[in-house]
C-alpha cells in the first residue's frame, strides 16, 4: 500500500505543478512577466512524468496549454 500513496501523492503534485504552469501561461498571455515560474513549474512537470513513466502524455497535455 506504501507504493500506491506514493504514487497517488506524485500524482496530486502533478496536478497541482500543472494548474500552475496553466495559470503562468494565462497570466504570461497578458503581459505579466513569469518565466520563471513557467520554467521551475515546466521541470518539475517532467520529473515527476519521468517518475510515473507518462512522458508522452504530459508533453501531449502541454502542448494542449500552451
Amino acid at each position: 500500500m506504501h507504493g500506491a500513496k506514493t504514487v497517488d501523492s506524485r500524482i496530486a503534485k502533478l496536478a497541482d505543478y500543472l494548474a500552475t504552469y496553466a495559470q503562468a501561461i494565462s497570466y504570461k498571455r497578458t503581459g505579466y512577466r513569469v518565466d520563471d515560474i513557467i520554467e521551475n513549474m515546466y521541470a518539475n512537470i517532467m520529473k515527476l512524468a519521468e517518475e510515473l513513466d507518462i512522458v508522452d502524455i504530459i508533453e501531449s497535455l502541454i502542448n494542449s496549454i500552451e
